[in-house]
């Protein structure tokens, strides 16, 4: 196989910051199983920076 080209020295870093509501809705639905739940998240990839 080729190298995925958005390695960095072999490596492929990622960063996620995922967010919920108060009332923890997200993780009770992945707790219980649910299949067709709703995830909202920032990722950035190798030291990426959208500031």
């Amino acid at each position: 196989m080729a190298r995925d080209a958005h390695t960095q020295q072999g490596v492929y870093r990622i960063r996620s910051l995922y967010f919920d509501n108060l009332a923890d809705k997200a993780l009770r639905e992945k707790l219980d199983g649910v299949n067709g739940r709703e995830k909202f998240r920032i990722r950035y990839y190798n030291g990426d920076y959208l500031g």
